[in-house]
């Protein structure tokens, strides 16, 4: 993996990697998950991760870094979004249909890895899965997360507590939201040569952590039984299936 420009560090790879896949998950369920997949991976007897990937609702999520533009919540809230609190270091990130959260839960120490390791490693993992997805000019922005042709397409937004990940990257595929860097956002999808839909990528994040985390096995699951399926109706809203 060396020769690639964008290098993922060595580590000691889990023997099991569990992936959820699931559709729309809104944001206390998803931070609720994560909580639950840290203690498992924490206190399981050998050395596994796990990986959400989905997306969320119409919503906001609100950082930990201080408003600087006191406007800018208000204005959310005026349009109809509901904010979540979520302990990334951005002011505001805007979520909905079309951007995937990319969400892995491992142990830094168990993998042997730093926290600003992790982090250049997942941005530069992701990286790859733009180039995969046929994407140009492609580039890290350490701590921000990937810009492409046209503008920053995925926002870093890792957290780390007790040795245990949390977060990861919003990546906007064929949807345009607000990553609260200040710099102009656009999709995986304007910046490739294809037409990138959320399932593909999402493929390419699970290929991408193989790779990575070289022998792993992987068990996929689609549903949660601590979750409902949930289904999104026209105007954004979320039924419960």
């Amino acid at each position: 993996m060396s020769d690639s420009p964008f290098p993922l560090p060595p580590v000691r790879p889990p023997a099991q990697l569990d992936v959820f896949l699931l559709r729309y998950v809104d944001i206390p369920a998803a931070m609720a998950l994560q909580q639950l997949f840290a203690h498992e991976v924490d206190s399981a007897d050998g050395h596994r991760a796990a990986l959400l990937l989905c997306e969320h609702p119409p919503c906001y999520s609100r950082g930990t870094a201080q408003l600087t533009d006191f406007t800018a919540e208000q204005t959310a809230r005026d349009s109809g979004l509901v904010g979540q609190a979520m302990p990334h270091s951005a002011e505001l990130i805007y979520h909905g249909p079309g951007q995937l959260a990319i969400y892995p839960v491992l142990s830094l120490s168990r993998m042997e890895l730093s926290p600003l390791g992790y982090r250049r490693g997942l941005e530069n993992l992701l990286a790859r899965v733009c180039i995969g997805q046929g994407a140009s000019e492609v580039e890290t922005i350490p701590g921000e997360g990937i810009h492409c042709r046209g503008g920053l397409v995925a926002r870093s937004a890792a957290h780390i507590r007790n040795d245990m990940t949390q977060l990861g990257t919003f990546l906007n595929v064929s949807r345009d939201y607000d990553l609260g860097t200040g710099r102009k956002s656009t999709t995986l999808a304007s910046a490739s040569r294809r037409s990138p839909q959320v399932p593909q990528v999402k493929s390419d994040v699970i290929s991408q952590l193989e790779a990575w985390f070289d022998g792993v096995k992987t068990h996929v699951y689609t549903r949660h039984p601590l979750l409902q399926r949930k289904r999104l109706r026209p105007g954004g809203e979320t039924n419960t299936d």
